[in-house]
């Protein structure tokens, strides 16, 4: 968390402002002194704008997929690329890689299910 947060530029203080809490409370979540209870974990991970697995440990995508229709969007562009194996990751925006990563880690995951 901590780690996120300098990334973004964001002191303790400026966060426990935005969750409505103490700097405190904010360092004590990066030591893992205390942890957050759901709804804090959920309004870190939008401050951090990251997703809460991935605040978690649990995935290593950063940004979720935040609606169905995104994961559509996802789909609809496996389906028209097919077969082929390589993409030419350079010339796609971030945001673009970035939903590429989710999707191929949401087949990773429904093939082992």
């Amino acid at each position: 968390m901590k780690k996120l947060r300098k990334e973004k530029g964001i002191t303790q203080q400026r966060l426990a402002d935005m969750l409505n809490t103490s700097r405190s409370c904010v360092s004590n979540y990066e030591t893992d002194t205390r942890q957050p209870d759901w709804e804090t974990m959920k309004h870190i991970a939008e401050c951090l704008e990251v997703s809460v697995d991935y605040l978690l440990g649990i995935s290593n995508v950063k940004t979720p997929i935040r609606d169905i229709s995104e994961l559509n969007e996802l789909r609809n562009l496996a389906s028209s690329i097919g077969g082929i194996m390589y993409l030419d990751m350079e010339k796609t925006s971030a945001f673009v890689r970035c939903r590429i990563a989710e999707f191929y880690s949401y087949l990773l995951q429904k093939d082992t299910e």
